[in-house]
């Protein structure tokens, strides 16, 4: 699908309750760029919560006026939520479209069935928070957003994988695996064109693959690739290479970028990237902190953690993007 940012233009506001706006106590909205931290605008208290930096918690709104064409009429028609914290609900035109209980997942609100082709259309979401963790969140919209649009047979949102099946200095094979979404109502049966780009741009390896779709379903479609002397993916030289993947209608194309390696993980030699060992350093990162080295003489941290004199590699680990549930079982 094709993506494009949603980041400007919104308004927020602290909100207020309905018997609140009634009696006239109301809190304007003001301009924002997401993303954005609604808590920050808060007053802290000695009374609040040490975790969340002294901020009360509280429930917070944000709106956002956009145009759709006409011509969009019969397209798939998303937004994606990298985040919200938390406990977000979205609604469209003044109606709900969905809930999305947890602050730390990516999600998508299928606005498309909601919207006024041709014309404005306002997007609302609100997000709440209160003392319910161990460290500071912030709240709202904090990660980016995107508006996601696709003709009813399409590339899934994040429907492109590529795995390295051998490799070596001499020769690569991979595998892409396409998921493909028909909307609409009748059987599809369309072809895909697959092009391999090294680090320069030249096209190392292609083909075309067609992949029928039954109405309202899904299918899977798999084509496996030969590289000749690849430029290996590793910890000295990361060097990456680009899947495009096009609908032969030209109605929608995904990119995405991938390193073609071996990884190997045993008792006896620990992990080895293209059969080289690699010691692993590095630090487990809760949300979007650095890691710090912890408290030893009751003096707060300054640096970010070093291992051997070098910045330690982070892993995040409570935030993971999220495939959609699938309806159906895929066809391969």
């Amino acid at each position: 699908m094709k993506r494009t940012t949603f980041n400007d233009g919104w308004e927020f506001r602290p909100k207020v309750s309905q018997f609140a706006e009634v009696s006239g106590r109301t809190e304007p909205f003001r301009p924002v760029t997401v993303p954005h931290d609604a808590m920050l605008g808060g007053r802290r208290a000695a009374s609040e919560d040490g975790a969340g930096a002294y901020f009360p918690g509280g429930v917070y709104e944000y709106r956002k006026m956009f145009h759709v064409m006409a011509e969009d009429e019969r397209s798939r028609v998303l937004v994606e939520f990298e985040g919200v914290y938390r406990d977000a609900m979205v609604y469209v035109n003044g109606s709900y479209v969905t809930q999305q209980p947890y602050g730390y997942t990516q999600f998508r609100a299928d606005v498309g069935p909601y919207l006024r082709h041709g014309a404005a259309n306002e997007i609302r979401v609100e997000a709440r928070t209160h003392q319910d963790s161990r460290w500071y969140t912030g709240a709202g919209i904090y990660r980016d957003t995107w508006l996601l649009r696709g003709g009813p047979v399409h590339i899934a949102p994040e429907g492109v994988r590529v795995t390295t099946l051998e490799a070596d200095r001499e020769r690569a094979e991979v595998e892409v695996a396409v998921r493909v979404e028909n909307d609409g109502r009748v059987l599809r049966t369309v072809r895909l064109a697959v092009e391999v780009a090294d680090a320069e741009g030249r096209v190392v390896a292609e083909c075309t693959t067609p992949v029928t779709v039954e109405p309202g379903q899904y299918a899977i479609a798999r084509r496996r690739m030969h590289l000749r002397e690849p430029a290996l993916w590793g910890p000295d030289r990361p060097a990456l290479h680009t899947a495009t993947v096009a609908v032969e209608d030209g109605q929608d194309t995904e990119t995405v970028t991938f390193g073609i390696r071996t990884l190997r993980l045993d008792p006896d030699n620990g992990l080895r990237i293209n059969g080289a060992p690699v010691e692993l350093r590095g630090a487990d990162d809760p949300g979007s902190s650095e890691p710090l080295p912890g408290y030893t003489d009751g003096t707060p941290p300054l640096a970010p953690l070093m291992v051997d004199g070098e910045p330690a590699r982070v892993k995040q680990g409570m935030y993971q993007p999220q495939q959609p549930v699938a309806k159906s079982k895929p066809r391969t």
